[in-house]
């Protein structure tokens, strides 16, 4: 998804990896990546999952910013996240993912997830 910043530059800024599922209790241990190809000041935006659960995200980032989750936030099945602008514009979203092994492996993003 391509977010027009101005005429003359574009970024790219999508969920690129996350962690549904990992070995072990997913309490603190579930995480995502997110790609941005520009400097992105992501004070404001957030994250909601598809229970609609927000997790507020702040701080500037280029290349790739790792959010792990404290608490539980992904689900292990049926999971969707929304990436949402200091606007409330929607940014990306993820398809619906699933991973049922308790695992150290990812879900990436590579041209589809």
């Amino acid at each position: 998804l391509i977010l027009a910043i101005s005429s003359v530059s574009a970024i790219t800024i999508e969920i690129t990896e996350l962690e549904l599922n990992p070995t072990g209790d997913d309490k603190g241990s579930e995480w995502l990546e997110i790609y941005s190809s520009k400097e992105t000041n992501f004070t404001g935006w957030y994250l909601e999952n598809e229970r609609g659960y927000r997790y507020n995200l702040s701080g500037e980032e280029e290349d790739y910013l790792v959010i792990e989750f404290e608490s539980y936030f992904l689900r292990n099945t049926d999971a969707q996240l929304f990436l949402y602008d200091e606007t409330d514009d929607l940014i990306y979203e993820t398809e619906i993912l699933s991973d049922s092994k308790n695992d150290n492996r990812t879900q990436q993003l590579c041209d589809e997830w």
